[in-house]
């Protein structure tokens, strides 16, 4: 049985890159394509049975934002690094991406 997985990238400014474990770039060379900062924070996912152990959820720092006329989102929401978010408030609500503080 081999490896399979993939890694969970974070910019420091907080996008989220999704790599499969066997492409991943260069983390010495590499910078997001969004705003262009070097890794902040990588996590290694384990799916070899199946299931996704290891696997972060991420808190949502900034959702992303939105067109004015069609509401489709026309670019990433920011994720605050591991170690950095706040604790979590009694006014804050879910998503499918993470929890967004409010």
């Amino acid at each position: 049985m081999s490896y399979e997985g993939y890694e969970q990238w974070l910019c420091r400014t907080g996008h989220l890159h999704i790599y499969d474990c066997y492409d991943a770039p260069d983390m010495e060379t590499w910078s997001c394509h969004h705003c262009g900062e070097p890794v902040g924070h990588v996590n290694a996912v384990d799916c070899t049975n199946e299931e996704a152990e290891g696997e972060q959820e991420f808190v949502i720092r900034q959702p992303a934002p939105r067109c004015g006329c069609c509401d489709q989102p026309i670019g990433p929401p920011v994720y605050w690094l591991p170690g950095e978010q706040p604790r979590e408030s009694p006014g804050s609500s879910q998503s499918s991406h993470g929890t967004l503080l409010t």
